[in-house]
């Protein structure tokens, strides 16, 4: 099996090149290809990567390979989410510490789609440098990536108040129950609004509509004025 992985990736030459660092930089959309990376804390000691593309052109595959920091992380599992993928496979090489990801549609891969979640597990600190270099390829050619750290200081907002959300996943609705009157709204992974602010009634069960929104990671902002904060949402369909 190991020397059928071996002889799979090199045929993808692309992963043995001399590897480059990441580009980390802001969320704004270049003209060019580009993966992005979305690191997103999933419990203490545990973190998601999800992947996403933005390409002005068709895009039938993408390929990828990520070098660890293994003193402060372990590769876990992968979990493709976008249905059309018809291959798709990622192999964590214990040598060199990379994770190789390869994979291909003959349906077009849809922008800000989530296409796959890489887990972690037994994470520490985690820093841009834990995850470098990264390098991507949308149809075998060299694209941008950009990796976007989670926000700090969520755990301590959210311990102020008592809030359940179910379920999650979620698909056409959701269903958020909190003590307080604070103002619940969607989110996508840039930060800009899918819904419009709702205030909740408190100790009741609030339903928020969740029609047209694509399958993938969201975030439900939390607020009132002494409360800011956001948790994380899955939507599938």
């Amino acid at each position: 099996m190991y020397k059928y992985l071996l002889l799979i990736f090199s045929v993808l030459g692309i992963f043995f090149m001399t590897p480059v660092h990441a580009d980390v930089k802001s969320s704004n959309h270049s003209s060019a290809d580009t993966v992005y990376f979305n690191v997103d804390n999933n419990t203490t000691n545990t973190i998601e990567l999800a992947i996403r593309i933005f390409s002005p052109t068709v895009v039938n595959s993408l390929d990828f390979l990520i070098k660890i920091n293994p003193s402060r992380m372990e590769y876990d599992t992968m979990l493709t989410v976008a249905t059309y993928l018809d291959g798709a496979f990622a192999y964590y090489d214990h040598t060199d510490s990379t994770l190789r990801f390869s994979s291909y549609s003959l349906q077009q891969y849809i922008n800000e789609e989530v296409l796959v979640i890489v887990r972690f597990k037994n994470v520490t600190i985690l820093s841009a440098t834990d995850l470098s270099p990264i390098k991507a390829y949308i149809n075998g050619e060299a694209a941008e990536t950009e990796l976007i750290l989670p926000v700090t200081g969520i755990a301590e907002e959210e311990e102020k108040i008592n809030i359940t959300t179910f379920p999650n996943p979620a698909k056409d609705y959701l269903h958020v129950v909190c003590d307080n009157p604070v103002e619940v709204s969607l989110m996508d992974i840039h930060g800009r609004s899918l819904t419009n602010p709702t205030k909740l009634v408190p100790s009741h069960i609030n339903t928020l509509s969740l029609p047209g929104i694509n399958p993938g990671i969201y975030f439900l902002r939390v607020s009132d004025q002494d409360i800011n904060f956001s948790k994380k949402i899955i939507i599938s369909k």
